[in-house]
């Protein structure tokens, strides 16, 4: 195997840099499409005509749930994922405590631990 000259080298590292764009532009146009079918997604999901829960919807996107979007279009799904369960996980405990101390969720609570002991 003979060494390259210069022109070959140049003309390797050309290819490589032309590749890099090729995929970076094919990465764009997979974030558009990606992006696209989300919107198309929530549209149906909070239609315009059920304003009221449009709105709402509308702040917590914006809110909370914008970078998990751009990381899911992206093509960095899992970790979008694992972002949004941080998210509602943190806005749930509340309620999830909310319900645990209510009466129903006391009696739940009960026959929980009577059914845990009784697998001992």
């Amino acid at each position: 195997m003979g060494k390259m000259g210069p022109k070959e080298v140049g003309r390797d590292t050309l290819e490589e840099v032309l590749a890099e764009i090729r995929k970076d532009s094919t990465n764009v146009c997979q974030f558009e499409r990606k992006l696209q079918e989300f919107r198309e997604a929530y549209e149906r999901e909070f239609p315009f005509d059920r304003l009221r829960n449009r709105a709402g919807a509308d702040a917590f996107l914006h809110a909370l749930f914008t970078h998990v979007v751009s990381m899911s279009s992206m093509e960095y799904a899992s970790q979008g994922l694992i972002e949004m369960h941080a998210i509602l996980e943190s806005y749930s405990r509340p309620e999830i405590v909310d319900h645990a101390s209510s009466s129903k969720g006391r009696k739940v609570e009960g026959s929980l631990l009577i059914d845990s002991r009784s697998i001992r």
